[in-house]
């Protein structure tokens, strides 16, 4: 199993419809940095910025990596 060091994660409502969330939110090695943001798409600009303030190059290009599959078919919610 791989343990992720930095990322998104959402929790979904019980029985809600796709889209509603009861958190979305930054973690950094286990750590929650932000939670509460509004949605999916907002979750991963400020994920960007995060990445860009840690300099961290190659997790941009892994997260837009990620963010291409998902935009064509597998999606998030």
């Amino acid at each position: 199993m791989q343990v992720a060091a930095m990322g998104l994660y959402v929790i979904k409502k019980e029985g809600g419809e796709s889209g509603q969330y009861d958190d979305i939110g930054i973690f950094v090695d286990g750590m929650i940095i932000l939670d509460n943001i509004e949605s999916a798409a907002q979750a991963c600009v400020v994920m960007l910025g995060v990445i860009y303030a840690l300099n961290l190059p190659k997790g941009a290009e892994t997260l837009l990596r990620i963010h291409s599959k998902s935009a064509h078919g597998s999606g998030w919610g």
